[in-house]
């Protein structure tokens, strides 16, 4: 039960990196042998981390006996909570052997490779590879606990799965409260815990939506909180904002324009953004390819990381959106983006054309070894047409270019004064026009037409929408 209880703080705790948290339980697995070490079982250090001063508001300093240590002992981290070694192993990576680690977040593989010759130095390095089959020590995290790891997390509840009520704790009950405070201004405390302030809030929700105001937060509790996010009633064209009065989001003179796309699935925290559009509104969109593996929550927060917001589709044709559609910021390089809202797209991109015994296959850049090579099936050959660039692409799936094509008829239905399909550019004609040609490829053959002849598509749709 402990050891799930690890496993659901790394899945909820709020971290800078949200990538890497598979990476954080694949390496918290080797150090503490799944909780079977003493330190775990004892001080909630899943990772072995020693005492430094630089863990001070994270931990405690304990003694501890063990057989790694020359003198047969030494001080290492006392952690309160499962969640606080979380966050405490983050704190630790702040000291000084570990400067310029956030240089190598792009992929755990980058991250467990820095971080790993630093926290298996090299005076244990050919020891360590006589014990673990010739694998240095990030090595061995990836070949044989990254993926035990990230079917660990898959496995955890997301919180809107999970039926809270008064007298639980923990990061769930973070989330739900944090959802209260956004949904109907409950203006609780976020501390975890589910008391009685929690649940007159739950029962306010009940009663809003209609349901037996019994204070659970079970599945359709969190339904109508979302609904009351996403959609909140309009009153006066004024809400009330923690005490202040604050323009309604949601109407501008343009008539109401829905800030968040009721398809998708909303992500929070919101991610940063840069700027509100001058019309309070995207008057056109940038679509992308990824170039990376599917993981379209993982990109979102990376993406948000790097202050580039993007609304991000997954392979299965999902919509992500974690900031609103009044407020952007920098995602094509050129000046599209004061303007337009950028779409990430789930695919490989551009591959190379590679023969693995003969058969041809397709290798994205990213690829570590044959047996992840793209057969013919996923791919798309295009020549050079306008700024689409020749080469072999990782097709959208049907599922993702239908719901494309369905985003960018909502988002001009929503303000048809200002979004316009005109503006609907892929990334490479944003860089062909702004100066910067050939700098991008994409959305190139990822996309089964033309962006032009998605443009003319858009406008025959919706000119069939509204009669």
């Amino acid at each position: 039960m402990s050891w799930t209880q690890f496993i659901e703080a790394v899945a909820h705790t709020e971290i800078e990196f949200p990538q890497l948290a598979t990476a954080c339980l694949a390496q918290a697995i080797l150090e503490s042998g799944r909780e079977t070490t003493e330190l775990a079982k004892l001080y909630n250090n899943h990772h072995g981390m020693k005492w430094r001063e630089e863990m001070k508001g994270f931990a405690v300093p304990v003694y501890y006996e063990t057989d790694s240590e020359p003198t047969g002992g030494a001080e290492f981290c006392k952690f309160a909570t499962k969640a606080d070694a979380v966050r405490g192993y983050w704190r630790f990576l702040e000291r000084s052997p570990y400067k310029g680690w956030r240089n190598h977040v792009q992929s755990p593989e980058a991250f467990l490779a820095f971080i790993g010759r630093i926290w298996c130095p090299s005076g244990y390095k050919e020891t360590w590879k006589s014990r673990h089959g010739g694998l240095v020590y990030h090595e061995y995290i990836l070949k044989k606990l990254y993926d035990e790891a990230a079917e660990l997390l898959n496995s955890v509840d997301k919180p809107q799965d999970r039926e809270l009520r008064q007298g639980d704790r923990g990061e769930a009950v973070k989330d739900l409260q944090r959802e209260l405070n956004e949904g109907i201004n409950a203006g609780l405390e976020v501390d975890g815990i589910f008391g009685t302030k929690t649940k007159q809030a739950v029962m306010e929700v009940e009663k809003r939506v209609g349901l037996t105001p019994d204070g659970i937060a079970d599945m359709d509790v969190w339904k109508a909180l979302l609904e009351l996010i996403v959609n909140p009633p309009i009153t006066g064209g004024q809400t009330n904002t923690g005490g202040q009065t604050s323009t309604q989001e949601q109407t501008t003179t343009g008539g109401h324009k829905n800030l968040w796309i009721p398809f998708a699935k909303r992500l929070l925290p919101e991610i940063p953004t840069r700027w509100t559009y001058e019309q309070n509104y995207p008057r056109g969109a940038v679509v992308h390819f990824t170039a990376g593996r599917d993981n379209p929550i993982g990109t979102v927060r990376y993406l948000g990381e790097k202050r580039f917001p993007c609304l991000v589709m997954g392979r299965d044709g999902t919509i992500y959106q974690a900031f609103p559609l009044n407020r952007g910021g920098s995602h094509s390089g050129t000046d599209h983006h004061k303007y337009s809202v950028g779409i990430e797209i789930i695919s490989a991109g551009l591959c190379e054309l590679v023969k693995v015994n003969g058969v041809p296959k397709y290798k994205a850049w990213f690829h570590k070894s044959p047996d992840e090579y793209f057969d013919e099936t996923q791919m798309r050959y295009v020549k050079r047409e306008g700024s689409r660039r020749e080469g072999w692409y990782q097709k959208f799936t049907s599922e993702q270019e239908s719901s494309l094509i369905k985003l960018l008829l909502w988002l001009k239905s929503q303000a048809p004064d200002v979004f316009s399909f005109d503006d609907v550019k892929g990334h490479d004609e944003c860089c062909d026009e702004g100066g910067r040609p050939g700098a991008k490829n994409d959305p190139g053959g990822a996309l089964s037409m033309t962006m032009p002849e998605l443009r003319a598509l858009l406008k025959q749709k919706y000119t069939a929408l509204i009669g």
